[in-house]
């Protein structure tokens, strides 16, 4: 059993891995997710078209795109943002042409023809920005909003049971923005270091007034995972 430091996860997105991560680099995982999610297929569904390409943002999208279709569109080319992105899409059996640490990457190493067909499957809470970049490079942008984020009844309660911990790791900009509506400033110390996991989650924390100690780089899983276990001065187990 994980006797070291307490690191507040905000979120399971990943089915548990990052909690396991930690727990393997010597760390304590305390899991609060401030995200309730909820899938909506109709937008998917009512698709008559195929795309040309997929771009996939979060591994929440890979997952509602696998439930609405199972079997269809497997064989396009989808463009991930995020390891855990790209993982999920994989293990659905469909075709990753390209991995990017961030949407901002996506956009700027990304050559989309003109014209070309693009289908964004996002939550809402992550907003248009993404299509209208794509847009602005010549895509005709399919924009669907597959699924929902809201937080769990009860969770300021969970959360403040949990405080104060060591540390706590942001995995995403809409985690760090629920965190800081949730948690008075005056309750920020209880937060330990705070780390988020790149710099769409560091520039949310910050704008929501969040007291960031540190951004992993490059914007994945393990090099938080490192920066955290360095910072709270634990030596981590896992492999490179």
């Amino acid at each position: 059993m994980t006797t070291g430091p307490r690191v507040l996860v905000t979120r399971s997105q990943d089915g548990g891995e990052f909690s396991q991560m930690l727990a393997q680099a010597g760390m304590t995982p305390v899991e609060v997710p401030l995200l309730q999610v909820t899938y909506h297929l109709d937008g998917l569904l009512a698709l008559e078209a195929d795309p040309d390409v997929i771009v996939v943002p979060s591994g929440h999208g890979a997952d509602v795109l696998a439930a609405a279709w199972p079997r269809r569109g497997r064989e396009l080319p989808h463009h991930a943002v995020g390891s855990t992105t790209q993982a999920r899409l994989v293990r659905g059996v469909r075709t990753v042409a390209g991995t990017f640490d961030t949407a901002h990457q996506l956009v700027a190493g990304w050559a989309v023809p003109a014209g070309q067909r693009v289908l964004l499957v996002r939550s809402d809470v992550a907003g248009d920005a993404l299509a209208v970049a794509l847009r602005q490079r010549g895509a005709v942008v399919t924009d669907v909003v597959a699924y929902t984020n809201r937080l769990p009844d009860g969770v300021d309660s969970t959360l403040r049971r949990q405080l104060p911990v060591a540390a706590t790791a942001l995995l995403s900009a809409s985690a760090a923005r629920r965190l800081a509506a949730i948690l008075p400033a005056s309750s920020h110390a209880q937060l330990g270091l705070i780390a988020a996991i790149g710099p769409s989650t560091a520039a949310a924390a910050r704008e929501a007034g969040l007291p960031l100690a540190l951004v992993a780089h490059p914007p994945r899983a393990l090099p938080l995972v490192r920066a955290l276990a360095m910072a709270l001065d634990v030596q981590p187990t896992m492999d490179p």
